[in-house]
């Protein structure tokens, strides 16, 4: 949802969230942090691209994940739980395959906003074969 909505829509959406979340429900959101520690040259420059197409629309990527707790505190939700997740970028097992799955399906998800006509696939593979160097460095 971070490229769904302005910070100032945050409230707002949260607040709708709760109203047709049944009584006694559960909400479970999963929001990544999409800028990455020790990351690989290209997706730095992907991340700032698309940082930057967002703030263009008003949208800062970062903003949910600097108080997420703080705003589903606002927005009426209890008995909130917040965890977070070191995802490395394909290495360290399952949870490095499916963090670089996650990091194809942004790099499809935003490719006419950031990556134009250029080709999709070599950007991925591009910043598989940084990570690895990144990783073995």
């Amino acid at each position: 949802m971070q490229l769904s909505f302005t910070p100032a829509e945050w409230p707002y959406a949260l607040a709708e969230l709760r109203r047709v979340t049944k009584h006694g429900g559960v909400v479970e959101l999963i929001e990544p942090c999409v800028m990455m520690e020790r990351s690989p040259p290209s997706y730095t420059w992907f991340y700032e691209t698309v940082s930057g197409a967002a703030k263009l629309r008003g949208m800062d990527i970062d903003f949910v994940m600097s108080d997420m707790t703080a705003l589903l505190t606002r927005a009426g939700l209890e008995k909130i739980e917040a965890d977070y997740v070191s995802s490395p970028l394909g290495w360290g097992g399952k949870a490095g395959e499916i963090g670089m799955r996650n990091i194809e399906f942004l790099i499809q998800a935003m490719r006419r906003t950031v990556l134009g006509e250029s080709d999709v696939g070599q950007t991925v593979l591009l910043v598989w074969e940084e990570a690895e160097r990144v990783k073995a460095g």
